[in-house]
């Protein structure tokens, strides 16, 4: 569950350098996700991220579970953490703890930033633990990193039509991800009202969840917060929908809200 919202949720990043004064220590972002079959919607479950101090580094946290009652359809207990530095979200530590209808897969980055390496573990069920070096292309990061990597970049300065190249490490491989910025539109959030936002899409990578050639559109808030307000996508059965829930400890004023 988590891993497809970190996939969708790539809004606008690039390879400049960037420094961070978009959040801080003590924000918390809530989403609900929900499922389409024909015509009935049903909610599914909620997602969270947090940024905490972890000995003066940053720890971004995310975690996805199903509502109780849905766990009996697939049961999902997700969590993902990345450990970075505070101005230059900088990798340094990722780890994955993933149980997903009983399919449990726990992995670790370690970040070699000086020789441009990582160094990975990775075991799924009983099998046993594998050990790999990544070469770190392109300037790749895991999912986490890259979620808050994104807001770092002043959406104001792309225009419709624009398009970026993102690169993540996902099961010990580097994928690049095109993104479309589509402009800027108003946009309803259940429960909470009307917001302005950005409106980009991906091409979708065919895979378990997704058919190849496919496109999911996220909004993302137009003022200095610059978070995910709502993703819309296909899926392989039905439709996907995410929608932000509750947001504390923000930098800034959410602005875009009408």
């Amino acid at each position: 569950m988590l891993i497809i919202f970190g996939l969708i949720v790539l809004s606008s990043y690039s390879q400049e350098k960037q420094s961070n004064s978009v959040f801080r220590v003590g924000e918390n972002l809530k989403y609900e996700i929900s499922y389409n079959w024909g015509l009935v919607w049903l909610d599914a479950g909620i997602i969270n991220f947090s940024v905490k101090d972890y000995k003066g580094k940053l720890r971004l946290i995310g975690t996805g579970k199903t509502y109780k009652s849905y766990d009996w359809m697939f049961k999902v207990r997700d969590t993902y953490q990345s450990v970075v530095e505070p101005s230059s979200l900088d990798p340094i530590y990722f780890k994955r703890d993933v149980d997903e209808g009983g399919y449990i897969i726990k992995s670790q980055y370690k970040y070699n930033r000086k020789k441009q390496l990582v160094y990975s573990k990775y075991k799924v069920n009983d099998n046993a633990e594998k050990l790999d070096t990544i070469k770190r292309e392109h300037g790749a990061v895991d999912i986490v990193t890259l979620l808050y990597k994104t807001r770092l970049i002043n959406i104001n300065k792309m225009k419709k039509g624009d398009v970026v190249k993102l690169h993540v490490i996902f099961d010990n491989e580097i994928t690049e991800i095109q993104l479309k910025h589509e402009g800027v539109e108003k946009v309803k959030i259940k429960d909470l009202g009307k917001y302005n936002s950005v409106k980009f899409s991906v091409n979708l990578i065919g895979g378990d969840y997704f058919e190849e050639g496919e496109k999911m559109y996220l909004w993302v808030s137009n003022d200095k917060n610059r978070i995910p307000l709502m993703v819309e996508a296909p899926i392989l059965v039905g439709k996907l929908k995410m929608h932000i829930v509750s947001h504390e400890g923000l930098k800034y004023d959410m602005a875009s809200k009408l």
